[in-house]
């Protein structure tokens, strides 16, 4: 399941796995006491106990668990159960009830003496460890045999024909078993046992799921539970025939396509689960014939209608069910008020789709409902104290929304809520404010708020410090204003607080460390914080994730602190007034992996015992004063670096080639500096710049460190054409770039930067480089911004730059170019003569100069002759290229929104971040 939302544990544990338990507990008691009862005085039959004890000798058993298998009782040993009235033995468990512990486990050979229990009725071989051998044939003519439990224990099946022998099997588990040599036929042989009441193989490798039978002979099934295997089919139709069926799971099994309308005729069914494939349409009006479904489960597919389902659902009598989840699908239309008919609801989840229209007030009446998510969809209008009216057991409230104020919250201000047990709020994206509400000081137990961006601009209440149970509080973007001095001291339960994007003031306490001492994750960013960083910081040693960028801080920050934090992985005191010399116990954390200090005013060299940081990803330092010689590091001490940012500080000295080695970096920025020499050939190892990105590298993924419910991405600002700076907050994997604007570089541009075919901007403006563009830099087919302004660069423009078909910020401009322009594709939309001005022997469109013995080709825009002729056909040409450009390069990134998920996921991510960043720039003026 994708989790978009994390449900509490307590509620995961009782409401997934209890109903499974339970109908377990009653198949296995039933195989127990359809045979007999457990006692301690019948002696057992001679002959079962001989064979007993030839069944240990073939078992290895270094825990000791069959230590009791002696003597003559062996009624008495752990795991043998016997008849009370015959003495023979017909219960066998030697499962390894802690699975957890691979050294409690029994393995060797399974002896054919075990033919000689015949009267055995229950067997359970699960969560051992036999090393691959091979189920027992022999095991097939144990005829009484009705309950078989082989769970997760290293046998495999080459075929499963030996079933056929147990004709009176009513249970079967074999989750976890390797049935890839039984994959073919599986359901065949198993379709040969009438009495089969169970079937439970999750996770066995299978892959063939007939979609029909010639006939169906296992009808007496109740529970079919299929989970994590590879089906790629669709849910079969032989289902329908199983009437007595009241449990089936098919999770992640990769089924696809509808969900038949014949399952509504199952009317026994109890407990569905298809989360987690690829099923898609409408559930169908039919379901809603399952009066007696209790748990509903078909989160993470494609489904995109639920409406009339629920409509028909909510005409039974009394439904059943409690639990429906519907989260991460593609749901449309209205949430419809017919859902307040289900009376016995207890959990509603829907988050993540694309549900539109107001929240029922029909959600009001379902009094049994204690967890109830309805968070990132595109709900509107105002909600009233009547959509809460009888929901008195509510402990989980997740209404956090996409659209930004579309949903407003209109209680009274002396409103109390019939809920008074709630744990969990969010109503991110909701118009709460201007006052802080009130009603949540009733809410004596709650433990995690998310008020973010809800239109806040009150001051901290002072009754806040009442909830004293709160360890995750994120009330960031909005205008909440106060003081942290008298606010803080109130949370010492506190682990995650995100009070970023407000209004508040005064100075960090100085003993923040003992006011919040379990604190992990802290972001007090984009607020009028002043003062110094406390030293007291260092009592925060849970501490992992601290943000106080875009503040007013002073000072220098604390020296020798930093050692007493060893879990802190994300630092960022950006944009601050911060002085001094960066701390070397800073830098030598073995736990960083991003640190972020530019925009501050430190100085000095990087101390030279930072050399070796297995675990850094991203370091950014620029705008500073920082001076000495970059740092000659090497792919041993920084294996995972993927950002380093140095842009705009007093380096001097060469690019060292050692950063070469560096094969994860994807951006490298030492603009802005007093760098010399040439630009290292072996540029072109860079091998992370040298892939284009890919969908499915989950080790290339962006750098995102959780909060409550909030990601930080690493913000990196580049510089491209004619200084223009772009922030890039999305995934990282959008992003290759390699900045050395600003220096004093000589040399020849190396050819080898054209095998960085993953490059997104490359900027080497303003230096005094010289020679050729390389001839292949079309090869750069990812480029989508190219400076190589203010340099002296001679020859022609390569004509493969035109191949260039993401390029969108091009400066040529004040070099020695020469020769004509090339034009097409890509280029004729960069209509712009500021681009090649300074290179007096260019010619042809845009520039006025025109090419001796040069027509231009069709399509291409014409170089003007005079004032007139300019206006008449540059401008028709220039509107003409406009638009051709617009159309591929609209269609381009559209059909990339389109097909890749990953791609628009970040799209929107970046503008909602660049949203948050210009609300709080404006908040705060």
């Amino acid at each position: 399941m994708r989790d978009g939302r994390t449900q509490p544990p307590h509620f995961q544990l009782v409401h997934y796995a209890l109903p499974i338990l339970l109908l377990m507990m009653h198949q296995l008691a039933s195989c127990t006491t359809s045979v007999g009862t457990v006692i301690d005085h019948v002696d057992c039959i001679d002959v079962e106990r001989q064979a007993l004890f030839d069944l240990k000798q073939g078992l290895t058993d270094t825990s000791g668990r069959l230590s009791s298998w002696q003597g003559e009782d062996c009624c008495k040993w752990i795991g043998v159960h016997c008849d009370n009235m015959t003495g023979h033995v017909f219960k066998l468990d030697l499962q390894n009830y802690n699975s957890s512990a691979s050294w409690y486990s029994i393995g060797g050979e399974i002896r054919p003496s075990l033919l000689h229990l015949k009267h055995l009725h229950y067997l359970d071989l699960s969560y051992n460890d036999f090393n691959g051998i091979n189920i027992p044939k022999f095991i097939g003519t144990l005829k009484h045999l009705s309950c078989f439990g082989n769970d997760g224990n290293s046998l495999v099946a080459n075929s499963l024909h030996w079933l056929s022998g147990l004709p009176s099997l009513t249970y079967l588990s074999m989750n976890y078993v390797n049935l890839t040599m039984a994959a073919n036929d599986w359901l065949h042989h198993v379709n040969m046992l009438p009495a089969l009441q169970e079937l439970r193989l999750r996770d066995c490798v299978l892959h063939n799921l007939p979609y029909s039978l010639s006939s169906v002979n296992f009808t007496s099934l109740l529970v079919l539970e299929l989970s994590d295997n590879n089906f790629n089919a669709s849910i079969p139709q032989w289902l329908k025939n199983l009437h007595r069926l009241s449990t089936l799971r098919l999770v992640n099994a990769s089924v696809k396509g509808y969900i038949p309308s014949a399952l509504g005729n199952l009317t026994s069914l109890q407990y569905l689960d298809l989360s987690s494939n690829h099923i898609n349409g409408k559930i169908s009006r039919s379901l809603g014939n399952l009066c007696n479904m209790t748990e509903l489960l078909l989160s993470d597919n494609s489904i995109t209608g639920v409406t009339e389902f629920l409509d028909e659902l909510s005409k039974c009598r009394n439904s059943s069910l409690e639990r429906l989840n519907l989260m991460e699908n593609q749901i449309t239309g209205i949430l419809p008020s017919s859902i307040g008919n289900l009376k016995n609801l207890k959990s509603l989840v829907v988050l993540n789709n694309h549900m539109n229209g107001t929240i029922p007030r029909g959600i009001g009446e379902l009094s049994q409902l204690f967890y109830l998510d309805l968070s990132s969809n595109f709900f509107e209008g105002v909600v009233s104290e009547s959509h809460f009216a009888n929901l008195a057991k509510l402990e989980v409230l997740d209404l956090s929304s996409t659209s930004k104020k579309s949903l407003i919250l209109q209680v009274s201000s002396n409103w109390i809520p019939a809920f008074t047990n709630l744990g969990i709020l969010d109503l991110s994206n909701w118009q709460v404010g201007p006052f802080f509400p009130s009603w949540l000081r009733a809410q004596e137990n709650i433990y995690t708020v998310t008020l973010r961006n809800t239109g806040i601009s009150d001051n901290l209440p002072e009754w806040f410090g009442e909830l004293s149970k709160i360890h995750a509080l994120d009330l960031s973007f909005n205008q909440i204003k106060g003081g942290l001095q008298s606010f803080l001291p109130q949370l010492p339960n506190m682990r995650t607080l995100f009070l970023g994007g407000n209004m508040l003031s005064g100075s960090i306490p100085s003993n923040i460390g003992r006011l919040m001492p379990n604190l992990v994750q802290l972001d007090l960013s984009m607020n009028l914080i002043n003062g110094r960083i406390p030293l007291s910081i260092s009592e925060l040693t849970q501490l992992e994730f601290i943000v106080l960028s875009d503040n007013g801080l002073t000072g220098e920050l604390p020296q020798w602190c930093w050692k007493d934090v060893p879990y802190l992985a994300y630092v960022d005191f950006s944009y601050n007034h911060l002085m001094g010399k960066i701390p070397s116990s800073l830098l030598s954390l073995e736990s960083l992996e991003c640190l972020k200090l530019a925009n501050n005013k430190f100085y000095g060299e990087l101390p030279p015992s930072f050399q070796n940081h297995s675990k850094l990803i991203c370091l950014d330092l620029g705008e500073n004063n920082l001076s000495g010689e970059v740092p000659a590091w090497q792919e041993k001490g920084f294996p995972r670096l993927k950002i380093l940012r140095l842009h705009s500080n007093l380096f001097t000295g060469r690019v060292p080639s050692q950063l070469c080695s560096l094969s994860s970096l994807q951006v490298l920025d030492l603009g802005k500096n007093e760098l010399s020499g040439q630009v290292p050939q072996c540029f072109g190892n860079f091998s992370a710049m040298a892939v284009v990105h890919n969908d499915n590298d989950t080790e290339n993924n962006g750098l995102s460190w959780g909060g409550v419910y909030n990601s930080y991405s690493f913000d990196v600002t580049m510089t491209v054409s004619k200084g223009r700076e772009l922030n890039f907050s999305s995934n990282l994997r959008l992003l290759k770039s390699i900045d050395l604007s600003n220096n004093n570089l000589t040399g020849d541009i190396p050819q080898e930067l054209t095998i960085l075919v993953g490059l997104n901007i490359l900027n080497l403006s303003q230096n005094h480089l010289h020679g050729m563009i390389p001839e292949k830099i079309g090869k750069l087919a990812q480029l989508e911004s190219l400076d190589l302004s203010h340099n002296q660069l001679s020859g022609p423009i390569p004509p493969s730059i035109a191949s260039l078909n993401f390029l969108s910020h091009l400066n040529l401009s004040y070099n020695n170019l020469k020769g004509r322009i090339p034009s097409g594709n890509q280029l004729n939309t960069l209509y712009n003569s500021s681009i090649y001005e300074g290179n007096p022997e260019l010619c042809g469109p845009p520039l006025a100069n025109k090419c001796e013995g040069y027509e231009p080709t069709e399509g291409e825009p014409s170089t003007p002759r005079n004032e007139d002729e300019h206006n008449e056909v540059g401008t028709t040409s220039f509107y003409v290229s406009m638009g051709v450009g617009f159309i591929v390069g609209f269609l381009g990134v559209f059909g990339i929104l389109v097909l890749k998920d990953s791609w628009r996921h970040s799209c929107f991510q970046l503008i909602d971040a660049i949203n948050n960043q210009i609300y709080g720039f404006i908040t705060r003026r």
